[in-house]
C-alpha cells in the first residue's frame, strides 16, 4: 500500500485544510501532495481576508518541484468558472491567489453544483 500521511495546519489553527501526501512505494513514481480546503460561506470580511491570507502562506511553502494538487469548497464565485451569477469578493480573491500561486482551474467546463430543484444554471464553485 502506498503511504498516505495528513497534517493540520498548527500555523493558520482556523484554517480548515487537509493537506496529504502520497508517497508511491516505487521508485519510478513521483511524490505528491493534495490539500483539501474548505471556506465556509457568510463570514466576516475579516475572516474572508483571513482566510485567503493562510490559503496563500500555506500553498507558497510547497516544494515547486513536487506535484501538488489545491482541491476544496470555497464558496466563491466567478464566471472563469461557469458561475452564473456575477463574481464575488471571494471568487475575484480566489482567482487572484491562483494567479499568484502559478495555479489553475482544471474542471472548466464540468459543473460540480447542480441545483436540488433544477432551477438554476450548475455552476462550477469548487475546485
Amino acid at each position: 500500500l502506498p503511504y498516505i500521511s495528513g497534517k493540520v495546519s498548527l500555523e493558520y489553527p482556523d484554517l480548515e485544510n487537509i493537506c496529504m501526501r502520497y508517497n508511491p512505494p516505487s521508485n519510478n513514481t513521483i511524490e505528491s501532495t493534495f490539500h483539501f480546503f474548505y471556506r465556509p460561506p457568510h463570514r466576516s470580511s475579516q475572516e474572508r481576508d483571513d482566510f485567503f491570507h493562510a490559503f496563500q502562506q500555506t500553498i507558497s511553502k510547497h516544494p515547486s518541484h513536487l506535484p501538488l494538487l489545491v482541491l476544496g469548497d470555497y464558496n466563491a464565485k466567478t464566471p472563469q468558472w461557469k458561475a452564473t451569477d456575477p463574481s464575488t469578493t471571494e471568487g475575484r480573491l480566489l482567482s487572484s491567489a491562483l494567479d499568484d500561486l502559478g495555479l489553475m482551474q482544471l474542471l472548466k467546463d464540468t459543473p460540480t453544483r447542480y441545483s436540488p430543484t433544477g432551477r438554476k444554471t450548475p455552476t462550477l464553485l469548487d475546485l
